[in-house]
């Protein structure tokens, strides 16, 4: 995984002299999308890992009863 430079990571701060402006924010645009798509994977991975420790506590108890 990408090591965490946080929100004002030194790559964020000043705009390369080789992007345009917009080219630049477009890039940024993608570069968030791509962290927000990891960020969504990560909690949905956790949610159905606990949905399925869930179900299974739950066929344990019906056996056991």
């Amino acid at each position: 995984m990408v090591e965490d430079e946080g929100p004002f990571s030194e790559s964020c701060q000043t705009v390369p002299k080789n992007l345009a402006p917009r080219r630049y924010f477009q890039q940024l645009s993608m570069e968030w999308n791509n962290i927000n798509k990891i960020v969504r994977a990560e909690f949905e991975q956790k949610w159905l890992r606990n949905m399925l420790e869930n179900d299974r506590q739950r066929l344990v108890i019906e056996v056991l009863k």
